[in-house]
């Protein structure tokens, strides 16, 4: 016993991302690695380097080092499509890394408002399958268009459309948490 009443002992929380998030977000990040392996070595280091970085950011519960981690592994993920890595292959890792970072920060966020232990692990699964829909969706219409459009284009055309699709979805996601 501590002296300090029960209810305050429960409102006060450390700050640590939830565990489901958290998995989640590291399983994700894992199978970028895993993408990436038929692209080369190099590709798969950066995005294992990524997995490091994104969990050392859950860890702390730092947000800028999931982000950070994030990128590692889309500079992975660039290097392994630069090596030939096939462009569904690069769109399958840019949704994982996406659905990482995603769920990451989530984790992170419902950590600091409700707490490690708190019961998250619903409201995480449904906003994962949601991310996982939107990405996924976005990855079939990227796909579409790329073949559609692109056919005899190099593969510089869907390293283009990747950067615009994640500079758009950093973009919403900044607006949405600053307003």
């Amino acid at each position: 016993m501590t002296g300090v009443p029960e209810t305050e002992a429960r409102s006060q929380h450390e700050p640590r991302p939830t565990t489901a998030g958290s998995v989640i977000a590291v399983f994700a990040a894992l199978t970028v690695v895993i993408i990436v392996l038929p692209g080369g070595v190099t590709g798969a280091v950066g995005a294992a380097g990524g997995v490091l970085l994104l969990a050392a950011g859950l860890v702390v519960a730092q947000t800028w080092l999931v982000t950070g981690g994030v990128l590692v592994q889309v500079a992975g993920l660039a290097l392994a499509g630069l090596n030939g890595l096939a462009p569904v292959s690069v769109l399958l890792g840019l949704a994982a890394i996406l659905l990482a970072w995603d769920t990451g920060q989530y984790a992170i966020t419902l950590g600091k408002q409700i707490g490690a232990d708190g019961e998250t692990m619903r409201m995480e699964i449904v906003h994962a399958g949601a991310t996982t829909l939107v990405v996924g969706v976005t990855a079939v219409i990227a796909n579409g268009l790329f073949s559609l459009v692109t056919e005899g284009q190099p593969f510089s055309a869907l390293a283009a459309l990747a950067l615009a699709a994640i500079l758009l979805v950093l973009t919403i996601r900044r607006r949405a948490t600053s307003a």
